[in-house]
């Protein structure tokens, strides 16, 4: 099935308003905020707390609800490459940088298929440089043609196959001896 999506993601309305929307980690180097800064956009930075605003990139505290706005009104993401944020920002027709963690196998799979899907590019996050983030934004047109029509909203089909898996007699727990 595809993503089991949040209501608030299959409620948003996917705009584009020119900003880079970046989730990191705390561990994220120093390098690849710089690359993140000098990328030549907007850039909204969540995942490493509030900071003071360092060009044109800006940090904001983890709030779920600008979160989602920031992500339905974003060109582009750059993230983890974990398996819930790609599938979201996909729904909403954003394409992916993603950054596997190292040593994270679930990622390397998650980006290698984002990569083959061509809906986006994976990068590492040591040697991240402006450069790689400004050619994956001069893809972006492209990679949002490949993502127009996908269906990834898998919540309805999942809730199915749950629904049907427990109305079959075969799932019905057994009698318990008394």
């Amino acid at each position: 099935v595809g993503v089991l999506l949040r209501p608030e993601i299959r409620a948003a309305q996917p705009e584009d308003r020119g900003h880079v929307l970046a989730y990191a980690r705390r561990a994220a180097p120093e390098s690849t905020l710089a690359a993140l800064r000098d990328c030549g956009r907007e850039v909204r930075v969540y995942g490493l707390g509030q900071r003071p605003r360092s060009g044109a990139m800006t940090f904001h505290a983890i709030d779920p609800y600008r979160f989602v706005e920031d992500l339905a009104t974003c060109t582009a993401l750059v993230t983890t490459a974990g398996n819930q944020l790609v599938g979201e920002s996909l729904f909403l027709g954003k394409p992916v940088l993603a950054m596997p963690e190292e040593g994270n196998y679930e990622q390397e799979i998650n980006a290698t298929y984002l990569v083959r899907a061509g809906a986006g590019m994976a990068h590492s996050f040591e040697g991240l440089r402006s450069m790689d983030v400004r050619r994956f934004l001069d893809r972006v047109p492209t990679f949002q043609e490949r993502l127009r029509g996908w269906d990834l909203d898998g919540l309805p089909q999942a809730l199915a196959r749950i629904d049907a898996h427990l109305a079959s007699p075969s799932t019905a727990a057994p009698p318990v001896p008394v």
